[in-house]
């Protein structure tokens, strides 16, 4: 009986052998890489193509363009309301990734604002350029008022003296902010309400942005 089980054991070997290094030579197809976003809105402000320009004379504040910036003055002359916030309309959502990117200089406090609709004020990303400082909010709506998501924090990567670039990226269910490409953030990305996205200005400011890139 010996004589027969050991050929049939060192055949099963020998198969197991053959089968093992053929598998180890097979290389898996390559998947091609799925493009991170379907759209891209760009604007370089070299024309009022997204209609950001406007004057109100009830809080001293305007928007225009020139030589390629978008310039904001706000500066109220009775009791200080809130912030202003001038977006444009997008399809970005909680739902799907995205990417906006900014270059701005303040003399005071200026940022990005994003997921806002008409009722409802969306999430800030702003800088504090006299101070140093960058924020993450929870703007509200037209009853709550706004909530820190990160409180006012000190920051060496904030040029106060010039452009400095702010990103906020959703990958999947996070968040991340960054500040001339350093990143200075995460946190658990929240529900979007709406999908305007644009810039949010303190009152007292002058400012200027350089571009606004959206991509989702």
């Amino acid at each position: 009986m010996m004589k027969f089980y050991k050929p049939v054991l060192l055949l099963v070997l020998s198969a197991g052998l053959l089968s093992s290094c053929s598998k180890s030579d097979y290389s898996i197809p390559a998947t091609p890489a799925q493009a991170a976003y379907q759209n891209d809105l760009r604007d370089d402000f070299n024309s009022d193509t997204h209609n950001w320009s406007y004057t109100n004379t009830t809080n001293n504040s305007s928007i225009y363009i020139s030589d390629g910036y978008l310039f904001y003055t706000y500066h109220p002359s009775t009791t200080v309301p809130g912030n202003i916030q001038q977006g444009i309309s997008t399809s970005i959502s909680s739902s799907a990734n995205f990417r906006l990117e900014t270059s701005i200089t303040s003399d005071n406090v200026m940022g990005l604002f994003f997921g806002a609709n008409d009722t409802a004020k969306g999430f800030s990303f702003k800088v504090d350029m006299v101070n140093g400082r960058y924020a993450l909010y929870n703007e509200g709506d037209t009853t709550h008022a706004p909530l820190p998501i990160y409180g006012w924090t000190t920051s060496n990567r904030i040029n106060v003296n010039g452009f400095d670039t702010l990103r906020l990226e959703q990958v999947g269910d996070v968040w991340n902010g960054y500040i001339n490409s350093t990143q200075i953030f995460y946190t658990t990305a929240r529900p979007l309400l709406g999908d305007s996205v644009g810039f949010i200005i303190a009152p007292g400011t002058n400012g200027q942005a350089d571009y606004l890139d959206i991509k989702w």
